[in-house]
């Protein structure tokens, strides 16, 4: 798991953080971890200006609610295509 950032901003199902490493920004659709290695939910966007972009989670877990300065974490696993059978 790689860091993703601190919480900044809390909207009702997505919080906006802050990517702490600028030269490696996350996948689209990478999951979200907690600093307890839960499961938060899926990156869906990174904004803001290149030099300090933001990263918009979704959140999927069930009663959970960040707080400010929270600090998220997250993996990459690319999905596997299926094949076609022609």
């Amino acid at each position: 798991m790689r860091l993703l950032g601190q919480v900044e901003v809390i909207l009702r199902d997505k919080a906006v953080v802050r990517i702490a490493d600028v030269s490696s920004i996350p996948m689209i659709s990478s999951s979200v971890y907690n600093e307890r290695r839960e499961y938060i939910g899926r990156l869906i966007d990174v904004i803001g200006p290149v030099s300090k972009p933001y990263a918009v989670v979704s959140i999927k877990r069930e009663g959970y609610k960040p707080s400010i300065g929270e600090s998220f974490y997250y993996t990459y696993k690319p999905s596997r295509r299926k094949r076609s059978f022609r």
